[in-house]
């Protein structure tokens, strides 16, 4: 009977708590819209009316338990959606609704997101009930956010999963399986209960054990269990492992955002080095609840945070200007702006956060120059940006290399993965990480870097040289007189101009600018026009890279190629920028005035596309001086048609591609999911590099647009008719081309030197005997007896003219005799090598490896004009041989190749 009295004491204290932060929590809403929104989230997750957002037309658990709405939130909802509040009538799915975070405390301000968490008894419905509450769930979560405009987000916990420390986050945080405990910790300090049930451990006498804490809820009213309680577990003990993980977890989220989890590393890291006795800051609360102890600091989570973090660093720390940067961190994240109000002589009814930070800063001692130093932080340099921003950096270094020192002694096998440290090693890589070109991170207290009015000019240092430079203007002390703040310089004007709109600083609907373009006669247009082609191809989409590329290596994410900026009069490709971000968040501009080097972004792009299923457009964009120009749109057509190739690609199918970018051939080739990309010189150099690469059934594109050698494989390929060997024979000055295309599609030239007589009878018979061959092993079933032939001549004017020759040939052959020159291969496969032996007449070499063929063609008598008209295999497996021609042609090719009868 005592412990139930003591149990129901410490639970009215509690509400009593509860309900000081709820009217704290609605005192503090940014506006009266977010207000009512925010408010009305309980009664329409209570509701199930198709008027209402949320309805699911079947059956579906919803419904807070306990849940009535007061008089405005009814008022609203008949106004908003007109209905009726109905009483959801015995659904109660959600025992708890709670948000938490920096709501309701002086961190909160119109930016600040919503994050609730619905505590759900999942074992209440079946799948499909837990689906379409979900479903419902989100579209509550989705009204919510439009309607507001502020982040709504709405985690389904399961009580059952809350009880085992398991929570619903989001699946891009990390380390996941480490913070549960520490984020019960939080969640216990930092929620308000804004309808449902109370979780038991706020009214358990102090601190017990799991064991102790479970006999407890057993042995209450079950009166008490099914209406005051839910039970989402004990807190009594964290271990140092736990620490340790929650500690990196933190470090990867300060990553992207320094100055909102900086407190969070330094309360973790003050457990982590504490006796393991020390109160867990939500212990603290407890019990000052306990004790009817309430003060501001307790009902404020970040103000208690704040004030443990700075007196645990205040003993540790031998930097005292480390401290200094703390107070001035936690000053321009709440923002009071306390200089606007210092003059006031009546100082009531002012904002809470401005009461709060004035007893705060009178404590540390500042005075009025320090005040209007923070309330001006626009207007600091970026010089001096850097500089704070370093310190903070320097915070969360020695914060890490605090908590690494502790790993060796700690058993963290099965507390932290081997991916886990790979994600943060990651992230720490390219958050701090210094490289050249790259792009760095503005980094900011306001709501928004975007500057309403920007200034670019160049920034001359010597007669020879020049710069360019960003700046803004701010007024001096409210008079007409104005002051230039530095932003940022660059000796490159593209890179200065990528620095603006990538870090927002420029925002296209926003900023107006002022260019002042001096004596370098560039377009005011042409730089605002690519200003906003940046913004708009960086920033349009919010760009959310999930923690799954951070344990891969890096590759562009997005990708834009400027080409001859500001010089539209160029013929030629004279330079390129290549502007990129990496699916680590990393953003490049790179520059290149050779342009062959278009071949290297090529490649980058083709391998990189396609694993991130995306268009063409979204992944990469081109800017030029006039976009409609031939030379720029052969260009951008190339890449296009190239991507577009090898998305479009079927799974599985071998693809290749043959192109020109400016005066280099170039093939690409894709195997399973990795594409490679070749250029070359010459038309003979790519040929040789596809003769040398065939596969089975390749899916083959040419683009030829404006590249006669092109033009022609294209043509040659049209020759082709499927399960049909094709050969192609011309002659040019100085060489035979013998062009075959096989039944697989596969292109193999065998390039011979004039004056050693013609070769297209040889080759001609070498494909009967194939064929013959084929036939025999009955290992392809689909291949056409007939070969078609043609002589291909090209005109001094380039036409090209195909000649049927293929009854020519068939009568040559019938009429061919065993030329002295003739010899015949026999090629073995054994213990996984490759063997070559050669017949000619009676004479038989001994096998060889393919770099003996030379020798024993001397032993044979033979000189490197003989004729392979014959190959024939021995135990090679069914599916080498199931490839048809492919593999005679080939091995036909790489022999010839070694004794140097074929260039």
């Amino acid at each position: 009977m005592k412990l139930n009295s003591v149990i129901e004491d410490n639970y009215n204290s509690f509400l009593k708590f509860n309900q000081m932060k709820v009217d704290r929590f609605q005192q503090l809403f940014a506006s009266t819209n977010i207000k009512r929104v925010i408010n009305s989230i309980p009664a329409i997750l209570s509701m199930n009316d198709r008027k209402v957002p949320g309805f699911i037309d079947e059956k579906c658990p919803y419904g807070v338990s306990g849940y009535s709405p007061d008089a405005e939130v009814a008022r609203y909802i008949k106004g908003r959606f007109g209905v009726e509040f109905a009483d959801s009538k015995g659904n109660n799915f959600i025992e708890m609704l709670a948000v938490m975070g920096s709501v309701g405390t002086i961190a909160y301000n119109k930016k600040s997101d919503f994050d609730y968490w619905a505590c759900v008894d999942k074992s209440r419905t079946d799948e499909k009930g837990l689906k379409r509450f979900s479903k419902k769930v989100e579209e509550v979560q989705k009204w919510a956010e439009k309607e507001s405009g502020v982040e709504v987000h709405i985690f389904i916990n399961d009580v059952h999963n809350l009880k085992l420390n398991i929570f619903a986050e989001d699946d891009d945080e990390g380390f996941g399986s480490t913070v549960g405990a520490v984020l019960k910790d939080e969640f216990f300090r930092s929620s308000i209960i804004v309808a449902g049930k109370v979780p038991f451990w706020w009214a358990v006498p102090k601190f017990v054990t799991d064991d102790e804490y479970d006999k407890i809820f057993s042995h209450i009213p079950e009166e008490d269990r099914d209406k005051k309680f839910v039970d989402i577990g004990n807190l009594f003990r964290i271990s140092k492992e736990d620490f340790l993980g929650a500690a990196l977890f933190q470090l990867i989220k300060a990553i992207g955002n320094p100055f909102k989890s900086i407190l969070k590393i330094g309360i973790l890291e003050r457990y982590l080095f504490s006796d393991e006795n020390t109160l867990l800051l939500s212990q603290r609360v407890k019990t000052a609840i306990i004790r009817g102890e309430i003060t501001a600091t307790i009902l404020d989570s970040y103000l208690l945070m704040f004030n443990e973090v700075y007196k645990y660093y205040e003993e540790v720390l031998s930097d005292r200007s480390l401290l200094v940067i703390l107070r001035q961190n936690l000053y321009l994240k709440i923002d009071p702006q306390l200089s606007k109000y210092v003059a006031l002589k009546e100082k009531k009814n002012l904002p809470y956060k401005v009461v709060v930070m004035f007893k705060v800063t009178h404590e540390w001692g500042w005075g009025i120059e320090e005040l209007k130093d923070l309330d001006d932080f626009e207007s600091w340099d970026y010089n001096r940006i850097i500089q704070f921003w370093n310190y903070i950096k320097k915070f969360m270094l020695l914060s890490y290399q605090k908590i690494s020192r502790q790993m060796p002694t700690m058993n963290l096998q099965h507390k932290i993965s081997e991916s886990d440290f790979k994600l943060l090693s990651s992230k720490l890589k390219a958050n701090f990480s210094i490289e050249p070109d790259k792009i760095e991170n503005f980094i900011t207290f306001k709501d928004t870097p975007n500057e309403p009015y920007l200034y670019i000019e160049p920034d001359m240092r010597s007669v020879k040289e020049s710069g360019w430079r960003v700046y803004k203007k701010v007024r001096i002390d409210n008079s007409k007189n104005e002051r230039e703040i530095a932003i940022k310089s660059e000796d490159d004007l593209v890179k200065l101009l990528a620095w603006c709109s990538i870090n927002q600083v420029y925002e296209p609907t926003f900023s107006r600018l002022y260019i002042d373009s001096g004596y370098n006669h560039i377009s005011k247009s042409l730089i605002t026009d690519l200003l906003n082609k940046i913004f708009e191809m960086f920033n349009s989409e919010k760009v959310h890279l999930g923690n799954k590329f951070y344990l891969q290596n890096p590759r562009t994410y997005k990708n834009m190629i400027i080409m001859n900026f500001s010089d539209s009069k160029a013929s030629t490709i004279a330079s390129f920028y290549h502007l990129y971000m990496n699916t680590w968040g990393e953003t490049f501009l790179k520059h290149y005035t050779n342009p062959s080097d278009l071949v290297m972004i090529f490649s980058k792009l083709l391998k990189d596309g396609p694993l991130n299923n995306r268009s063409f457009d979204e992944f990469c964009y081109f800017v030029s001086p006039e976009p409609h120009k031939k030379l720029y749109k052969h260009i951008e057509k190339t890449f296009r048609n190239a991507y577009d190739f090898f998305v479009s690609g079927k799974q599985y199918v071998k693809q290749r591609l043959l192109i020109s970018i400016d005066n280099n051939l170039v093939c690409a080739t894709k195997e399973e999911t990795e594409i490679s990309v070749a250029s070359f010189g010459s038309e003979i150099e790519l040929l040789s590099y596809v003769s040398q690469r065939p596969f089975r059934y390749p899916d083959n594109r040419i683009y030829s647009e404006d590249n006669f050698e092109l033009s022609l494989i294209d043509e040659i390929y049209g020759k082709r008719q499927n399960s049909t060997i094709t050969m192609v024979h011309e002659e040019k000055p100085k060489y035979i081309m013998i062009y075959i295309v096989d039944e697989n599609g596969n292109l193999f030239t065998y390039i011979k030197r004039k004056g050693e007589g013609d070769p297209a009878p040889g080759y001609y018979r070498f494909c009967m005997n194939t064929l013959s061959n084929i036939r025999k092993s009955k290992c392809v079933k689909n291949i056409n007896e007939d070969i078609f032939c043609y002589k291909l001549d090209v005109d001094k004017f380039g036409k090209v003219n195909f000649k049927d020759n293929s009854r020519n040939i068939r009568q040559l052959d019938s009429l061919y005799s065993v030329s002295e020159n003739a010899i015949m291969i026999d090629v073995g496969l054994k213990d996984g090598n490759t063997y070559y032996s050669i017949r000619s007449g009676a004479g038989r070499t001994s096998a060889v490896t393919i770099s003996g063929i030379p020798g024993k063609l001397k032993e044979l008598g033979k000189s490197r004009a003989c004729e392979i008209i014959d190959i024939k295999f021995h135990g090679f497996p069914e599916d080498r041989m199931e490839m048809g021609s492919t593999i005679y042609f080939y091995e036909k090719y790489k022999i010839e190749k070694v004794i140097g009868s074929i260039i």
